[in-house]
């Protein structure tokens, strides 16, 4: 039997180089310990340790010493063994290495490692402005240019062993994007000006968004961050050289497409009528908690993430989440075309992509099935790196543009 098990667990015709097929590993590891295998109990319980709704492993096991993402499909065998594992009450799901985000029912441009994506960290890559130089050595304490570059380097090469994200290899987390948005004086001076108002960063990422945020005088008792994995956010201590004492910004780990985690809720019409409080923030275990709260919503290089279709359903859980007070806004920053449609920048990678006038229209209809008005900005930027994105495509022929835009409350 324990040859039968092994064969359901190791056995793949797939091409790609790396696959395991394991089942429910609890079960799996109940029954063999039952047929008087403790080591292999424990070899099943290190396949597959957690699996959240999106289908990703998160905890650390014995084949992949660090916590990693690993994507996942249900995976059907045509063979015997499908039977026999059926029979014993087990379910195969397809795992793919290397660590990654999934491409899941609604993503498309997913951070999966492909072959368009397979880049050696380049530290000539490193060239910070002046102005991102300068947010690094305030938030560090580091004043030596050789010493910050350094630890830069030394930050993102474990994050890079994490995930390798483009965004990671070409050093996104020092562009300050935030704060070289349109909306973004709009943004700090409503947090100076609201009482108890409420920003979310979705996709953190390293925090570094909402540390320029609380920087520039975003109330630090009213931001909130939030990712699929707080690998990056837990980095992000390290790289900003704080703890969650000295920047106690709460950090909300959770799937957006989990309903249990963020779930769709009536867009509320606007109102001046203040809202009913919000729960303190270092007590929300759920964006669900936060529904008709929030009084500033941040998303970078998060939408083109997913489908098109995908995108409105966020689009509707942000909505939902959004104070019906005038003047709250969503507002960020992801990949768009003058027209929409996909951006195609090497084989078997795609993004899907809003134009502004698509983007707008989107928006405004949500609300506008609420009876609600909302004035959208929007516009495209020709994104830095080349027409290869600092060599990550060479062989892309169409510029990569991002849509910076806003959506605002008016009565």
């Amino acid at each position: 039997m324990l040859t039968i098990i092994s064969r359901l667990l190791w056995r793949s015709k797939s091409t790609r180089p790396s696959h395991i097929t394991p089942v429910l590993a609890g079960n799996l590891a109940v029954y063999l310990k039952s047929h008087g295998s403790e080591q292999s109990s424990m070899a099943a319980r290190s396949v597959l340790l957690e699996v959240t709704p999106r289908n990703f492993i998160t905890k650390a096991s014995p084949m992949w010493p660090r916590p990693r993402p690993i994507a996942l499909r249900k995976y059907k065998y045509p063979d015997t063994n499908s039977h026999i594992a059926s029979r014993l009450g087990f379910r195969f799901l397809h795992i793919t290495r290397p660590p990654s985000r999934t491409q899941g029912d609604n993503g498309d441009m997913s951070e999966t490692h492909r072959p368009g994506w397979a880049k050696p960290l380049d530290p000539s890559l490193y060239a910070p402005d002046e102005e991102e130089k300068g947010f690094m050595k305030t938030t560090t304490g580091i004043q030596d240019d050789e010493e910050l570059k350094a630890h830069i380097l030394a930050v993102q090469s474990k994050a890079f062993g994490f995930y390798k994200y483009p965004c990671i290899r070409m050093f996104e987390f020092m562009r300050l994007k935030i704060a070289r948005l349109p909306a973004y004086p709009q943004f700090i001076e409503l947090g100076k000006q609201r009482e108890g108002a409420i920003f979310l960063d979705m996709g953190c990422c390293f925090g570094n968004d909402v540390r320029k945020a609380v920087l520039d005088g975003w109330p630090i008792q009213g931001a909130i961050a939030s990712d699929l994995s707080k690998d990056l956010w837990d980095l992000g201590h390290e790289l900003f050289r704080s703890t969650p004492e000295t920047f106690p910004v709460p950090f909300l780990k959770g799937d957006i497409l989990d309903t249990s985690f963020l779930s769709l809720a009536p867009v509320l019409p606007t109102s001046t009528s203040p809202p009913a409080p919000a729960p303190p923030l270092d007590e929300v275990t759920s964006l669900n908690q936060l529904h008709g709260k929030l009084s500033a919503i941040y998303a970078a290089a998060f939408f083109h993430l997913f489908k098109f279709d995908g995108q409105e359903h966020v689009a509707r859980l942000f909505a939902g989440l959004l104070s019906p007070l005038p003047g709250s806004m969503i507002f960020g920053v992801q990949g768009g075309r003058a027209v929409k449609g996909e951006w195609r920048p090497a084989e078997g990678t795609r993004m899907n992509c809003h134009s502004p006038e698509s983007w707008k229209e989107l928006w405004e209809g949500i609300f506008a099935e609420a009876g609600a008005k909302v004035e959208v900005k929007a516009r495209l930027r020709k994104e830095i790196g080349g027409l290869s994105m600092f060599g990550t495509y060479p062989e892309n022929t169409e510029h990569y543009h991002v849509l910076e835009w806003s959506v605002t409350r008016v009565e």
